[in-house]
């Protein structure tokens, strides 16, 4: 039986959202990645020079072969020069096409990608993480493994502890300071003459930049809703009617719904940052008007958002999705959706029938709803990065900065090349996975699902936007480790046990909540929290 290892990646996208920033696009990577077609080929498919027993395959059936395998077969294919091991998380289906444009553009160095969660097993029966990738790169440093290029990955919740994987590979000494780089090199003086001053300060720990970020995970990723067209340009309903605060906004669609009989499916509340324009720590903890870290679950925000999710379970609009389906498309108004940045980049924007709204048996356009959003830079919680121990540095370097600022490079790395560009956008049709490998300043915006405009105004964001209070600030987990992985126990129930008929009201569940949080450890992780604030607050400079 054939095993297909890109779901695995994807089911992580939506679980592993860290503390500190905003990171990968939740939904709209899980929906565009299930949409691909099986006619995409791939030359490792007939090569002789590869061993035909495959284990794993991309869902396009071309087959993934190990690490090794492939290092050896580019070596021999590229005698002259350097290949330079890139790794992460991911299966990068067109390697061999990056390739072939690398030595096609006289550059001295070919990639070869190493996905370290390549054939290990990460969960147990009960889908819990055993292991992470931060633990396997870990590892691979205790063994004196050499790579040339870090992805610093995800969180892998309910395994690691720390909120913010960039600045735990900056802590764990796996990156290389980037400012010589930077300051000194042709490529580094364009990419970082390309990038914001506040972008830069995004990935600024202790005066040093460790990475470079294209996926621009110093923004937060907003949500909203996913819109029926058909129900909104019937009954002519203005979407601007929705903008403004998330729990006054969720109300008037529910009281819509309720007058007209439809249906609105809801979730995603063990993930409050996505809810609110606070500061986050980590999930649960944010930092109050004051200054101070307390638990989201506990403010007067939340206690109002989880009454109008409640009362509209009550009335028979809300729909738990995890424990429910919708099957009716026709009452079905809508559902919770997440954007990177949506609220300024895609707000208003109408999808095609393939990422529309969908049921079980049915899908429509939508229109894509963003009530609010933030406009501040938080701190970068992912990038690209030169390892430590690489004996190829400088290529590593340029290689990061090729990737990042070549669009044709960057878009074959992401989508192939069996694609049609419509108005501006992508429409793939073969396997793509952009994780880890975009830059979403320059990768064509997805038909269907982007504005055709999100390039700049992704630019925009990261030049106009205000610089957080919490830049630079990292929290070390070290003291209250065993206290993070039981809250996180604690925080991963939420979305089968809220909304239910179990709960009267949204008060009644989080009083529950928030003991089993308390009882997890939650105060001694509030203490510690406030702890490192205000040392941190004492020495840095908070008026951005």
């Amino acid at each position: 039986m054939k095993k297909y290892r890109s779901g695995l990646t994807i089911i992580l996208s939506c679980l592993m959202i860290t503390g500190c920033a905003s990171n990968s696009d939740i939904f709209s990577i899980s929906k565009i990645s299930d949409y691909s077609s099986n006619d995409n080929t791939s030359s490792y498919e007939t090569d002789d020079t590869l061993d035909d027993e495959v284990e794993y395959y991309y869902s396009d059936d071309t087959p993934i072969y190990s690490f090794e395998k492939r290092y050896e077969k580019i070596k021999e294919q590229y005698p002259d020069k350097s290949v330079l091991v890139w790794v992460s998380d991911q299966n990068i289906r067109y390697e061999d096409e990056v390739n072939s444009y690398l030595s096609e553009h006289n550059k001295n160095y070919v990639l070869c990608f190493k996905n370290l969660t390549y054939d290990v097993d990460m969960v147990d029966d009960n889908s819990n993480f055993i292991t992470s990738y931060a633990q396997l790169l870990s590892d691979a440093f205790d063994n004196g493994e050499k790579f040339d290029i870090i992805d610093t990955g995800l969180k892998y919740q309910g395994f690691d502890t720390f909120y913010n994987p960039y600045q735990n590979c900056v802590n764990n000494n796996f990156l290389e300071p980037l400012n010589t780089y930077l300051e000194n090199t042709e490529c580094g003086k364009k990419i970082y003459a390309e990038m914001s001053t506040n972008y830069w300060k995004s990935l600024m720990m202790n005066g040093k930049i460790y990475g470079i970020d294209g996926s621009l995970s110093c923004l937060k990723e907003d949500l909203g809703y996913e819109l029926n067209a058909d129900l909104v340009d019937k009954n002519s309903i203005d979407l601007d009617d929705f903008l403004g605060k998330y729990d006054t906004s969720l109300q008037k669609v529910i009281d819509l719904c309720k007058s007209r009989g439809w249906k609105f499916t809801a979730g995603m509340h063990g993930f409050m940052q996505l809810y609110s324009n606070y500061d986050f720590i980590t999930d649960n903890i944010c930092i109050d008007d004051n200054g101070h870290a307390v638990n989201i679950y506990e403010t007067d925000y939340a206690k109002n958002l989880f009454n109008t999710i409640s009362d509209g379970f009550t009335n028979d609009v809300i729909v738990n999705p995890v424990n429910d389906n919708i099957n009716d498309i026709d009452t079905y108004f809508g559902s919770i959706n997440s954007t990177l940045c949506g609220g300024y980049t895609n707000n208003k924007f109408k999808t095609s029938q393939e990422y529309g709204l969908q049921t079980s048996y049915a899908s429509t356009e939508s229109y894509t709803i963003y009530p609010q959003y933030s406009n501040k830079i938080y701190t970068s919680s992912k990038a690209l990065g030169i390892c430590a121990l690489s004996d190829n540095k400088y290529l590593a370097f340029d290689a990061i900065c090729e990737v990042m600022t070549n669009k044709e490079l960057n878009d074959l790395l992401c989508f192939g090349t069996d694609y049609d560009i419509i108005n501006g956008c992508i429409k793939p049709y073969g396997y793509y996975n952009t994780m880890g490998v975009e830059n979403r300043l320059i990768r064509y915006p997805f038909y269907g699902v982007n504005d055709p405009n999100s390039n700049e105004k992704y630019h925009e964001a990261i030049t106009d936007f205000k610089l957080s209070k919490s830049v630079g600030f990292c929290f070390d987990t070290t003291n209250v480790s065993d206290k993070i992985l039981a809250v996180d126990k604690v925080l991963k129930t939420i979305d089968s046990d809220f909304p239910s008929k179990e709960y009267k009201t949204g008060k009644e569940y989080l009083d529950k909540l928030n003991d089993d949080l308390n009882s997890a450890g939650l105060q001694d992780i509030l203490d510690e929290v406030n702890r490192q604030l205000e040392e941190y607050n004492e020495t840095h400079n908070t008026d951005n």
